[in-house]
């Protein structure tokens, strides 16, 4: 299948280790907390989940499209570049990212923006409704739900980072 490389859609996600995460795209958003587990998590698996649910969430809509999202994560913008990671639940949530980019027929990258400019974003994964409001009122009312990420058969189970190479 033909993959567009000239439509570029720009999708602005974030996460705060304390708090949570969110996406915005289009007018709609979803925002979440961190489980147990994933509070124990590195950064970078924190920033990567969102760009992985909002992938699993609208990716449907992003057929035939190269998909760039912007974190102020320099780490993640790596590993969505090269496609590997040394932390196995970064590399656990890239293959499920990757799964639904196949099955939705569109290409995700990323670029580096400061987390001064991703307003947004970062209002949502700070649970800040007010501020997420003042910058984006054009955003729906209501949250989205995201949709699950696949479930690879043999794929690990996440686990605290306290003793993976990405160590915290």
């Amino acid at each position: 299948p033909h993959r567009s490389t000239t439509t570029s859609l720009h999708r602005f996600t974030d996460a705060a280790g304390s708090v949570g995460y969110g996406a915005f795209f289009n007018g709609h958003w979803f925002t979440g907390t961190w489980s147990k587990v994933q509070s124990q998590c590195c950064i970078q698996y924190m920033e990567l989940y969102p760009i992985a649910l909002a992938c699993s969430t609208w990716g449907s809509e992003w057929t035939s499209k190269r998909v760039e999202f912007h974190s102020d994560n320099q780490a993640v913008v790596a590993a969505l570049k090269k496609g590997t990671c040394r932390c196995p639940n970064v590399m656990s949530l890239l293959r499920s990212m990757f799964v639904v980019c196949a099955i939705n027929n569109f290409v995700a990258t990323a670029s580096y923006i400061p987390g001064t400019a991703n307003t947004i974003a970062d209002s949502l994964s700070r649970q800040n409704f007010h501020t997420f409001r003042r910058e984006a009122p054009q955003a729906a009312e209501k949250a989205t739900h995201p949709k699950p990420l696949p479930n690879i058969p043999g794929e690990i189970s996440l686990k605290p980072c306290t003793s993976m190479p990405c160590s915290r």
